[in-house]
């Protein structure tokens, strides 16, 4: 699922990734990478209002051309108006 983003026009998202006891990571990103129910997905600044169930990782593309993935079992993910929240280890 790794692909090559690039920024467009310095546009960035503020990205927060939170289990129930950690904060793993906060900070800016080009994009946001996952799974859902329906395959992988893509979130990119200017995203519309989305939330959804997601599995087995993430990746954030990082404004610096890195990448970090968090793995997990399950998670979701909340999206508005550029700013990513993703909350990690619900109960099943």
């Amino acid at each position: 699922m790794q692909r090559e983003l690039k920024m467009v026009h310095d546009q960035t998202l503020t990205v927060i990734v939170r289990g129930r006891n950690e904060e793993y990571f906060n900070g800016k990103a080009i994009a946001v990478s996952s799974i859902n129910k329906k395959g992988p997905f893509d979130i990119l600044p200017k995203h519309i209002h989305f939330i959804s169930l997601i599995q087995k990782s993430i990746i954030i593309h990082k404004i610096d051309a890195s990448v970090q993935e968090i793995t997990f079992s399950n998670a979701v993910l909340k999206v508005k108006d550029d700013f990513v929240e993703i909350y990690i280890g619900l109960a099943k």
